[in-house]
Order: C-alpha cells, then sequence, then structure tokens
C-alpha cells in the first residue's frame, strides 16, 4: 500500500504544480511575449518614423533660403490677415483700385478620430482657412488684369466668388470673396 501512496501522491503533486503553476506561468510568459511583439513594432515603427523624419529634414536644408522664403509665403505657418490685404492692395493700386470693406473670417478644421486607431495612423488636417472678402472698384479690364495678378501671386487663394454692381460710367464694384490657407503649426 504504501508503494501506491508514493506514486499516487507524486501523480497529485505534478498535477497539482501543472495547474497552480507551471500552466499560469506559461500562459503569463505567452502574454509578455505577444506584448513585447507588439512593443517591437512600435519600435519598429519609431525607427522608421525617425528616418524618414531625417530624410525630410535633409532635404529640406537642401533648399536655399530664398525657395524657402517662397513655400513660407506661399503656405505661411500663421495667419497673417494684415499682409495679404496689403498684398491685395499693392496688387489693386497696380491698376488705379483700392481694396475697401475688407473682412476675414477664419474658418475652424475639426478633426474626429476613432477610439481605435493607433497613434501613427490618426489623420488630421494640416491646413487652415480664411475667408477674406472686399471690394474694389474699377473698369472690367482693369478688374480682369487684377484677377490675373492675383492668380500670379506666390500666396495660394481661391477664388470663392465674385459679384458687381454696375453704375453709368465704365466702373464696376467688386464685391470678392477669397480663401486663402496657412499650416496649422500644432501638428
Amino acid at each position: 500500500m504504501s508503494k501506491l501512496i508514493t506514486p499516487i501522491f507524486l501523480i497529485l503533486l505534478s498535477v497539482g504544480l501543472f495547474v497552480f503553476f507551471t500552466n499560469p506561468t506559461y500562459l503569463r510568459s505567452k502574454e509578455l511575449k505577444e506584448t513585447s511583439a507588439s512593443y517591437n513594432q512600435v519600435l519598429d515603427k519609431s525607427k522608421e518614423l525617425i528616418a524618414l523624419r531625417e530624410s525630410l529634414l535633409t532635404t529640406y536644408n537642401n533648399f536655399s533660403a530664398s525657395d524657402v522664403e517662397r513655400l513660407k509665403k506661399m503656405l505661411p505657418d500663421h495667419v497673417d490677415n494684415v499682409r495679404l490685404i496689403i498684398e491685395i492692395d499693392a496688387i489693386a493700386l497696380q491698376y488705379g483700385m483700392t481694396v475697401k470693406d475688407a473682412s476675414v473670417a477664419v474658418q475652424e478644421n475639426t478633426t474626429q478620430g476613432d477610439d481605435t486607431e493607433s497613434i501613427f495612423e490618426i489623420q488630421q488636417d494640416d491646413k487652415q482657412k480664411m475667408q477674406l472678402s472686399f471690394s474694389v472698384v474699377a473698369p472690367y479690364n482693369s478688374f480682369i488684369s487684377f484677377l490675373k495678378d492675383l492668380e500670379k501671386n506666390l500666396r495660394i487663394v481661391d477664388i470663392e466668388s465674385v459679384s458687381f454692381t454696375a453704375s453709368e460710367k465704365d466702373l464696376y464694384e467688386y464685391e470678392i470673396v477669397i480663401t486663402t490657407y496657412w499650416l496649422n503649426p500644432t501638428l
């Protein structure tokens, strides 16, 4: 009987060790391995992002200072409505016009992110919009030349609407609404 109790005791001890120690430890090590794999993926992604940042920084540093200034004028990193109005007024002055009744409306961009997206997959809009409305008084040919020069200006603008009021002379009052953009510095 003593010979039978020892093997049964050892079998029960080994089953107990497996159920209460070995199996939980194995499952925990499996979880840690999966967590480690996900951390390694994030680390690999961060290395890719660092390499991309370095590549873009090298490309940016290869631009001449004048090209960088032209890019900043085309798509600035802040809203500068006063400078834009001055630029438009300078273009208008070439044709004997003055900008009047200028008003600005900043349009907020809202981005909605899904909570299940990873930090690397969130897409955000990196530009902001501003609408500028103003009026000018000019003959038709001068107004067309003004619009062509506005189109050739380095600052990106979209003409949203043009309306006009006729008068008895060859002068028309044009109401213009444009949209311009700037980069969102918080991204």
